[in-house]
């Protein structure tokens, strides 16, 4: 990962045919769906403003979300702040939560193993194209790949992305990116949900295109399109289960139309402590007026901390 709002999507080889939202299963490309002449309103509320701060900086701390009432001394009310109509305060310690995500997460090593796919039918049959194996170290909020190696042989390649289609950014950034006030991102809560035997709260989500850090290249031609999806919170912790989210309104001028993403969390121990951790990862790539589509699954395992003494073979 680049930078705190950056995560990427490379497709080297990726199309048409649209595909519909998914939810708690497999990315899928479904057959091709009738276009609107123009793109259809956005129906969801707009997002109700948060309450006045005290300083521009207090927008991403706690207290600035919460309620809060300030007295003089003799017990007189001076302000009070409270939070605005629909203020969802389970939402809010999770956006809290993965926000400070990054300050308790220690450095890393992890392997990840990605089966990449593709198909040219609709509807598509997968073939696979090969195995790709990296060692993933995280440091300092950042993603490096190194030891490459595609179907067991060591690959040379100036940038991992080189090997084909590649995503990066499962680590913290794309949800904390999510949650930054910049990305004015919309939450509408959606039910009550059961995802991997647990009780979770589905909630839907929305991007809009001038706000988007997604960044999308295809072929050296990059695109940060907007975006929608949904999580699934797990209803004691917090902690983020599972984010599924779809480009939409893709330019006609770009050459692809579908692009969507899966991450699926879990827990995960570093020396001994437990941390929540992509686990599992899809994407799905469709270039336009074609049927060729192009879908990666991705494998993390092996997590042990990272430091001076680690040694990378």
């Amino acid at each position: 990962m680049r930078s705190r709002s950056g995560w990427t999507l490379v497709v080297l080889l990726a199309a048409a045919g649209g595909a519909f939202a998914q939810r708690e299963g497999p990315l899928e490309v479904k057959g091709p769906r009738r276009r609107p002449a123009s793109p259809a309103p956005d129906t969801r509320p707009a997002a109700e403003p948060l309450p006045p701060c005290r300083a521009e900086a207090d927008r991403t701390s706690a207290e600035c979300v919460w309620s809060e009432v300030v007295v003089s001394a003799e017990g007189r009310v001076l302000e009070q702040r409270v939070h605005p109509p629909g203020y969802d305060p389970f939402l809010a310690r999770t956006a809290e939560r993965v926000r400070s995500f990054a300050e308790l997460l220690p450095d890393f090593l992890c392997e990840q193993l990605v089966y990449r796919f593709d198909s040219d039918s609709r509807p598509p049959r997968w073939r696979l194209r090969d195995r790709v194996s990296a060692e993933v170290l995280y440091a300092g909020g950042r993603e490096t790949y190194q030891n490459l190696r595609r179907n067991g042989k060591p690959v040379d390649y100036a940038r991992v992305e080189d090997t084909g289609t590649w995503s990066t950014g499962e680590f913290g950034t794309l949800l904390q990116d999510l949650f930054y006030p910049s990305t004015a991102a919309r939450f509408v809560f959606v039910r009550d949900a059961v995802i991997g035997g647990g009780a979770a709260r589905l909630y839907d989500f929305s991007v809009p295109q001038t706000r988007s850090h997604w960044r999308v290249d295809f072929e050296g031609r990059v695109l940060y399109p907007a975006y929608q999806g949904s999580l699934w919170i797990d209803g004691e912790s917090g902690h983020v289960l599972r984010i599924e989210m779809q480009a939409r309104d893709v330019p006609l001028a770009y050459p692809m139309d579908v692009i969507e993403m899966t991450v699926d969390f879990g827990p995960v121990r570093i020396a001994g402590v437990q941390y929540w951790l992509p686990v599992r990862a899809e994407n799905l790539a469709c270039k336009r007026y074609s049927a060729y589509c192009t879908r990666n699954e991705s494998f993390f395992s092996n997590f042990r901390r990272f430091t001076a003494e680690s040694v990378l073979t």
